[in-house]
């Protein structure tokens, strides 16, 4: 009998304005140092200039990731992109989380969710992803003893393990900015 191993790693979707790209990439690259991997359509070879094609591309990507980040800046607010892909994300239930590239009112549909406000909080963040999806993979494994599959990560996470992420992050992005705040 063959057996073959599945690799399942969290996978952040980052949603960007293409001028922010410098940003973006900045932050795949923090993901990846602790081995959070990330979707990132500047580094993607398929994408098409076509709006349809880019729209189920994109949803074809998105299906294959675990989570949500959005990068925020002043030119955002201008981006069709963004929100769509924000919608499609809240429409999964995915687990949304916004970096703040530099100070910018938070859109309102964005201010329920978590955000991050420097770079030393995308660590946080990631071993919190790592966490969760080790958690939800764990209890996904469990329930379905011997006959597990896994089509898409969508299947593992349930809409309480997402509310619980949002605490638990909560919770840790709050005790890190006291932290940071006495300790200068």
């Amino acid at each position: 009998m063959m057996s073959h191993v599945i690799k399942l790693q969290p996978k952040v979707f980052i949603s960007h304005k293409q001028e922010d790209s410098f940003s973006a990439r900045f932050v795949r690259n923090e993901l990846l140092k602790y081995k959070v991997d990330a979707y990132l359509d500047l580094l993607d070879p398929d994408m098409d200039d076509d709006a349809k094609k880019l729209t189920e591309h994109l949803k074809r990507q998105m299906n294959k990731c675990s989570d949500l980040l959005v990068v925020m800046s002043h030119k955002t607010h201008r981006s069709w992109w963004v929100p769509f892909e924000i919608g499609m994300a809240a429409h999964k239930d995915l687990p949304t989380v916004t970096y703040l590239k530099e100070f910018v009112d938070v859109p309102e549909y964005l201010s329920f969710w978590p955000y991050l406000k420097d770079d030393s909080e995308i660590g946080l963040y990631a071993r919190d992803v790592i966490k969760r999806f080790n958690g939800e993979l764990q209890e996904s494994v469990t329930a379905a003893s011997e006959s597990f599959e896994l089509d898409s990560y969508s299947r593992l996470r349930s809409s309480s393990s997402t509310a619980a992420f949002y605490e638990n992050l909560g919770k840790s992005l709050r005790v890190h900015r006291i932290y940071e705040k006495y300790a200068r």
